[in-house]
Formats: structure tokens, sequence, C-alpha cells
């Protein structure tokens, strides 16, 4: 994971995880590392085959039309840059997925995150804007009953305002203050009533050690409200309150990582929907035991809105393991494997049967050439399937793809 997405993720997890899912298969396909100083244009095009595109039904070959090619055409723009005693790290990509059959799925694919840091006296301002658009990952949306085909065609689209002030010296203690809003909304006009606003405000206290590293306490509360769901369906608003502790710390050239753990309290308005006390946590690892070695795990569990389920809330759960090993300055192969656990609470059944739960599995292997300095070619295939607590929503597919990607 990159620093600008650590950043993103600690400070909206909301709008940053739905970016990453809706790309996930490209996204897959690039090699992650720390952005480089400076200013980093890249176009790039990435063609693949998926074997069920529509992520629906269980086997993915009921219909001719669930295996599907797409080729997405993009340009990304990355800023790394001290400015005076500011900085600014930006992250930006736009481009457009075509689909050979499914051309209702075609649609623009934008992205943005960035972290503008601003120093004034003793106190440091951290503006933290996140912005992304693009067709719905259809691994987490539950088709509509009886919709048809129609019923997939959606642009869903997540933006947030995050800013953090802390105040005080770069080692020892420094208070803190942050607020952040957050909206999810959807085009297509039956899924709207899982659009959403979410408002988030607290303080905490940070402290910094040249030895020990960095810790940050954290008490926030969040306040969630669905503007498009009818009263008829009961009340989708929830408050949660939450507790967290985060440890960020370099041991040397040779293993980096963050670490936090958390108390999530939720508190729905509906009296149906259980309130929910659970522990939060993410950890991060980076290992580089040889120069052409480098292995990540990763494990976190939150508490998000969902956009693609009339849940009230959802509870996520993931692991992650990745790695990734140079032959030689030119070739080098990456594994890349993840479970994602998802519960939804509050579901009414508005798009058919009530889907509760769902397991996320995936699997994606990469060789990439690096042909120049500037040139990079990358081949990627891999496997994913998802199980659910009905039969309906479960799938499974496969997929392959080639991407060249040239910096500018």
């Amino acid at each position: 994971m990159t620093v600008a997405s650590r950043l993103f993720l600690r400070a909206v997890p909301l709008a940053g995880a739905a970016a990453v899912a809706a790309s996930a298969p490209a996204a897959l396909a690039q090699t992650a590392g720390v952005l480089p100083p400076g200013i980093v244009v890249t176009a790039s095009i990435d063609v693949s085959h998926d074997s069920n595109v529509r992520r629906f039904g269980g086997s993915p070959y009921l219909t001719g039309s669930a295996a599907d090619e797409r080729a997405t055409p993009s340009i990304g723009v990355t800023i790394n840059k001290s400015l005076g005693r500011n900085s600014l790290t930006l992250d930006a990509t736009a481009g457009y997925d075509f689909y050979r059959r499914n051309t209702q799925l075609n649609r623009e694919r934008l992205g943005f995150g960035a972290d503008l840091g601003l120093v004034g006296g003793p106190c440091v301002v951290h503006l933290r804007p996140t912005f992304s658009r693009q067709q719905s990952d259809l691994s987490e949306y539950i088709p509509i009953e009886n919709g048809g085909r129609a019923s997939l065609n959606n642009t869903q689209q997540t933006q947030s305002y995050a800013g953090e002030v802390q105040c005080g010296d770069r080692y020892g203690l420094r208070p803190l203050i942050l607020g952040t809003h957050a909206v999810g909304t959807n085009s297509l006009p039956q899924r709207q009533i899982s659009d959403y606003r979410t408002n988030t405000y607290g303080a905490g206290v940070a402290y910094g050690d040249p030895i020990y590293g960095e810790f940050a306490l954290r008490a926030t509360r969040s306040d969630t409200d669905y503007p498009h769901r009818p009263a008829s369906f009961g009340n989708g608003t929830s408050s949660m309150r939450n507790i967290s502790l985060d440890f960020d710390r370099s041991i040397g050239a040779r293993l980096s990582g963050s670490v936090g753990v958390s108390y999530i309290m939720v508190r729905p308005s509906d009296p149906v929907v259980r309130d929910s006390n659970n522990f939060g946590w993410h950890v991060d690892l980076t290992a580089t035991p040889t120069p052409d070695l480098q292995v990540a795990i990763g494990t976190s569990r939150n508490v998000t809105p969902s956009l693609g389920n009339d849940s009230v809330y959802q509870i996520n759960r993931s692991y992650r393991l990745n790695g990734s090993y140079a032959f030689n300055s030119r070739f080098q192969f990456s594994l890349a494997g993840s479970i994602s656990r998802t519960r939804y609470a509050g579901s009414i059944g508005y798009y058919g049967p009530i889907m509760s739960d769902a397991t996320l599995h995936m699997l994606t292997g990469t060789l990439t050439l690096k042909a120049s300095n500037r040139l990079n070619y990358s081949l990627y295939g891999g496997y994913q399937d998802r199980n659910t607590n009905r039969s309906i929503y479960n799938y499974h597919s496969y997929f392959v793809g080639l991407r060249a990607a040239l910096i500018l």
C-alpha cells in the first residue's frame, strides 16, 4: 500500500474502501510502492477477459454474455513534493471502461486523493479530499429482483472532505482535532435508497518519538443518514462512536508497518436494528528480506455504510497477503491474495432476498516486464468467488489481462 493510500484510508475509510473495491482487478495488476518524489504522469491501457462480469447467479456459463472483454485506457498523475515547510501528496486517475458485449457497463473510472500539509506556527493542518466515480463493483452489489441487466447499470460515486489539526513539536505530545464529511450516491433511481451522508468529528492526542515511533489516540463520533430512504422502510440513520489507538514505525530498512485498534459502538435509530459493540483493527506490515523480495501482510475490521445493499450499516473484515520477487532488473512477479467478509445489519429486502453476509476470495498473479525506464508491461490473471447466505448471490469468475503503462 502506498503512503498516500495509507493516509487516505486512515482519514476517510468509507471513500477509500469504495474506490479500491471498484477497481480491484486493475489495481491488483499494478505493483504497490511508495510514491516517487516529484510529479509523474502515466498513460496506460488495460485489456482483460472475465468469465463472469455480472458477478451473479452461481455458474458464469448460464448465459453467453456473462463472459466479456474490457478495455480501459487511462491517465494518472502522482505528486509527492515538499513546498517549503508544507507538503503535497496527490494521486489521481481518469479512464473509461469499454465492454465488448455488456455495453451497459461502459463507464468512466475516476479517482482522486490528496494530502496537503500546511504548517502554521506550532500547528500542522492536513487537508485530505478524496473522490471516486465508476461503474459499481458488482461483487459488492445485490441485483434488483426482476430488474434484469438494467439493475446492474449503476454509477457509484463517493467523495469525502477530511481535515486534521495537530499542534506541538514533532517529538512529544500533540493535541489534535479532526472532521470529515463523506457522501456516497448511486445513479440508478431504484438504488438511491442506499445513498448516504456521514459527518465525523473528534479529538485526541498524538505522540512522536525518534526511537519508539508515532502514536495517535483519537475519539470520534460519526452520524450517518440515508436521505432517499422512505419512512415506510424504517429510520436508517445511525450514530457510531469510535475510540482508536494507532501506531506507525519503521524498523530499519527491512521492516515497516502500522497497527491500530479501536472500540466501535454503533447505535441505529431504528429499534428493530440491533446495537453493535465491537473491536476494530488494522494491521499493515511490509518486510524486505532481500533487495529482490518484498512481502506484505494486512488485516482490518471496520464499520461502514453500504452503497450496494439496503442495510443500515455493514461490518467489514479483511485479510491480505502480497509478495513480489524481482528476477532481475527487468522482470518481476507478484502474487496477491485476500479474503473479505462482510456482515450486513438492518437489511429490509428491498432489492430481493436479504443478503445478510458475504465472503469474497480473490487471488491474482502478475508478471511485469520493465521494457525501459518509461515503459512497463504487466500480464496478470486470477480467480475470485463470493459465497453468501443466499445461493442465488453466489458466483465465481476467472480473469486474465494485459496492461501497458508509459511514463510521459
